[in-house]
């Protein structure tokens, strides 16, 4: 019975008029659609993919392949291998060096590296001294300056702006840190005279930690040092920074 209604519903359809001209519409459009439609679509896909290859890849990349490797990678464009390993601190120079006056943090930080590499005895603040208080500066004052065999160069004086060389100044600390040299940073921190305010203080950077920031000690007007873990993170937040670095200069004449 429901076989012999079906047949009969064919039957009628198939008396209407405008059936077949609908039918061979529709298998028209159909065919339109598999040869223009379709590649149409896949000519867009394949653009949305390379788009998104263009935009990714390089993401990807940063978050985990140079994150795997970057406690042993420079960021330097080719990639040299460095091996980093901290630079000691005398406990003694650590005990004894201080600074001595507000604005004495540029002589205290020279100061340091040189007690740090056995050219200044622990208690000798003779720079400080001649600096006296007071005084504002950079590492300009010392920038060409050979001290007890020890020539110091300022680097990265540009601007501290989204146009700051962040990559080679990052690239230049690696390199003297894996060359056993120490680095001297200049870094915002908060004013303890003028709440709200930025003053700057300068720390000596020792480490390059597997995670690629650098570690830095510094002494202040406490007895105790500070230490610090994020001073690539710190100079990134400031757009910028300048260093003071070293060379040694054996006989070179003094200051």
């Amino acid at each position: 019975m429901f076989a012999k209604v079906i047949e009969k519903r064919r039957e009628a359809l198939q008396r209407l008029p405008w059936l077949r001209p609908v039918l061979l519409g529709i298998n028209v459009i159909l065919a339109v659609v598999g040869v223009f439609l379709i590649p149409v679509v896949g000519l867009i896909i394949g653009l949305g993919l390379i788009a998104m290859n263009e935009l990714l890849t390089p993401v990807i990349f940063q978050r985990i392949f140079i994150k795997e490797f970057e406690g042993t990678l420079s960021t330097a464009g080719d990639l040299q291998p460095l091996h980093f390993r901290p630079l000691p601190v005398n406990e003694e120079v650590l005990a004894k060096h201080k600074q001595r006056s507000r604005y004495s943090c540029i002589p205290m930080s020279v100061e340091f590296v040189l007690k740090l590499l056995g050219k200044l005895p622990p208690d000798d603040f003779s720079l400080q001294d001649a600096w006296g208080d007071g005084r504002y500066g950079n590492f300009s004052d010392f920038d060409g300056q050979t001290i007890n065999g020890v020539k110091f160069r300022k680097q990265f004086p540009q601007p501290r702006d989204d146009s700051f060389p962040l990559n080679d100044l990052f690239s230049t600390i690696e390199n003297e840190l894996a060359s056993g040299r120490y680095v001297i940073v200049s870094l915002a921190v908060p004013s303890l005279t003028n709440p709200g305010e930025t003053d700057y203080h300068n720390y000596v950077t020792r480490n390059r930690l597997p995670n690629g920031e650098f570690e830095a000690v510094t002494k202040g007007r406490e007895p105790e040092p500070e230490q610090i873990n994020d001073v690539r993170e710190r100079v990134r937040t400031m757009k910028g920074t300048d260093i003071l670095t070293y060379e040694l200069i054996e006989p070179g004449p003094e200051r």
